[in-house]
């Protein structure tokens, strides 16, 4: 096994950090382009109020960044910081996870305000119970 100052040298090392800026780049676009999506999508991005449906957009861009975007980098912490502590790697790998959780439970949060002030039935389709599925699995987990 080498030494990780060898390993710093090689184009082995050379490539994980060209195809670590490359899904750096990619999960930054994703956001920004959801954003916009979700932006320009309806009436916006707002939180929910009765008659407004910013509230289901809201519920897109934060579900959409916490599962993807903070869910990705937490799974890729340990792989970026392997040189540094480990302290480290789990201090940012458990910030990660945190942020995804916060994010995704907004985003549920604020699909159930408008559900309420629109006097909507919560969980009725497959979607609701997939998520609610998942959510659970990855709190959990």
């Amino acid at each position: 096994m080498q030494k990780p100052s060898k390993v710093f040298g090689s184009r082995l090392y050379l490539y994980f950090e060209l195809m670590m800026s490359i899904n750096q780049l990619c999960g930054i676009a994703f956001v920004i382009l959801s954003g916009y999506l979700f932006n320009t999508m309806g009436c916006g991005i707002k939180w929910p109020s009765k008659g407004n449906y910013g509230g289901v957009n809201f519920h897109g861009i934060f579900m959409a960044s916490g599962l993807v975007f903070f869910q990705g980098e937490a799974l890729l912490a340990y792989r970026f910081y392997r040189y540094d502590t480990k302290a480290l790697s789990k201090f940012v790998h458990v910030a990660f996870h945190l942020l995804a959780i916060a994010f995704f439970s907004t985003g549920l949060s604020a699909m159930i305000i408008h559900k309420n002030k629109s006097d909507i039935d919560h969980f009725k389709s497959v979607h609701s119970w997939i998520g609610i599925g998942v959510m659970f699995v990855y709190v959990v987990q």
